[in-house]
């Protein structure tokens, strides 16, 4: 089936805002892109010039939706083998489709067993080949004590598909994957640099800091304990391990600072990129703090749910690290946005704070929660101009992963490599609601406060441009499964 897909807010490389366009789509693969008139706006122009343009092809509307190239997440816990119940590839694509992205990158950890060898990773691998996935999955491979040393492994874990390595500095929380010291990642940064591959890492090394006298059991406690200083520390002893590299790293290869949550964070990675070191960082949607109380500093940051619902690490922290992070994005010092979606059992959430588990669970609304994030902070400002900002004027993020891809996995995963790019659709205007759309992961997301951010502050979860947003009615948990489709079944190109 070949027909077209417009609207008059497409994105296209190398513009400064959305302009009228269409996708001429044919066998489920975007065939060509049409450049609309100037000046081309609603529903009745779009359908006029896109049907003589594509020569009376028959047309969906996106009607005020903004189609875009789909997203990339690369900091997913879809905790599959071994912890299916907390997540499952299956689910975790679902959420991803309907969050309007293509590709998501799985961490090791959270899987069981955790995947730092060869074996274990082509075992995983084959565990999602043969998962009913939306969109496509790439590999990073764990780096731990066992193989920091080991190049042999290191590279058979690179051939077995590894689209990079994620290590911790600090404690993870799961006993099959150790943390590693800065000495194992100096030993390791030579085979990563010669096999092209980025390192990405937890970056807190809390043993740089006094322990609480007694166990956190706040938010505000918890943050006290694991202070932006904590990060610096892991940054600038990064940065001393990159200059100690010798010869020259393929390209692809970088350290890469995983969920950056302070301002502080920025400026440590800010000077390491001034020195030239090959370092990059990310942003989540929820150390942004764009949505009332989601912060630390908050009176009531759980919106009058338990604190140890937002528990995660590094902590959320206060409005001012937030507005940092916020100019590290616009800068460029930070290449984009990854979700860090580390959901698990409710219980696991719901329970006291000391033992509840560090992780926020929202891929399927990282796309709206950023952009209100953005919003909140352009009001800030006092001014429009702040958010076109961010959207002309930011660096283009680094690729990660790098462009090399892995080998194919087995027959039954023919969509890997990912294909060419997918689209999707969002609505930055006219209000968005979680009641609205259906959840389409397993476990329940970490709530945002319970006073909704003005319209005009907000996005849309991706629907199907033809039928608008799917129903389901406000509840906790919401009920796992459905999801909205991002575009027109033939238009979409499932992994």
């Amino acid at each position: 089936r070949r027909f077209a897909l417009a609207g008059d807010a497409v994105v296209l490389p190398g513009l400064p805002s959305p302009v009228p366009a269409a996708l001429v789509i044919a066998g489920g693969k975007i065939e060509r892109v049409l450049r609309l008139p100037p000046g081309t706006a609603g529903a009745g122009a779009v359908a006029t010039a896109t049907v003589a343009a594509s020569g009376l092809l028959p047309t969906a509307f996106a009607g005020g939706a903004v189609l875009a190239p789909a997203l990339v997440d690369v900091h997913v816990h879809a905790n599959e083998p071994g912890r299916k119940e907390w997540e499952g590839v299956a689910a975790a694509t679902a959420a991803a489709a309907a969050g309007g992205f293509g590709t998501l990158v799985d961490m090791p950890i959270n899987s069981f067993p955790a995947a730092t060898s060869a074996f274990r990773l082509r075992d995983k691998a084959a565990t999602i080949a043969a998962a009913p996935l939306t969109v496509d999955v790439g590999l990073w491979g764990g780096l731990v004590p066992g193989n920091a040393r080991d190049a042999a492994e290191l590279a058979a874990m690179a051939a077995a598909g590894a689209v990079g390595f994620k290590a911790f500095l600090a404690p993870s929380g799961i006993d099959d994957f150790a943390n590693v010291s800065l000495a194992d990642v100096a030993a390791a940064l030579p085979t990563l640099a010669a096999l092209g591959l980025p390192l990405a890492v937890h970056a807190e090394l809390i043993d740089a800091w006094p322990p609480p006298a007694l166990p956190p059991t706040t938010l505000a406690a918890w943050a006290a304990s694991r202070p932006p200083a904590v990060e610096v520390v892991a940054i600038r002893g990064l940065a001393a391990a990159l200059r100690g590299l010798k010869g020259r790293a393929a390209p692809g290869f970088r350290v890469h600072i995983a969920h950056v949550s302070s301002g502080d964070a920025v400026a440590a990675l800010k000077d390491a990129q001034r020195e030239g070191l090959p370092m990059t960082g990310e942003a989540c949607p929820h150390y942004l703090g764009g949505v009332p109380g989601w912060a630390a500093d908050s009176a009531d940051p759980g919106g009058g749910r338990p604190p140890s619902l937002l528990k995660c690490a590094p902590p959320l922290r206060d409005a001012s690290q937030s507005k940092d992070l916020v100019r590290g994005l616009l800068d460029g010092v930070l290449g984009g946005v990854a979700s860090d979606h580390s959901p698990t059992a409710p219980a696991r959430k719901a329970g006291p704070f000391e033992g509840a588990w560090g992780g926020v669970a929202g891929l399927q609304y990282a796309l709206p929660a950023t952009w209100t994030a953005m919003k909140v902070r352009e009001r800030r400002q006092g001014g429009q101009e702040g958010g076109r900002e961010w959207r002309r004027e930011a660096p283009p993020p680094p690729r990660l992963p790098p462009s090399r891809t892995p080998p194919t996995p087995p027959a039954s995963r023919p969509g890997w490599p990912p294909s060419p790019p997918t689209w999707s659709a969002c609505r930055p205007r006219g209000g968005w609601s979680r009641a609205r759309t259906r959840m389409s992961w397993r476990g329940a997301p970490t709530p945002r406060p319970t006073r909704p951010p003005p319209p005009a502050a907000t996005a849309t979860a991706p629907t199907c441009p033809t039928s608008g947003p799917s129903s389901a009615a406000a509840s906790w948990p919401p009920t796992p499964g459905g999801g909205s489709c991002f575009a027109p079944a033939a238009a979409r190109r499932a992994a």
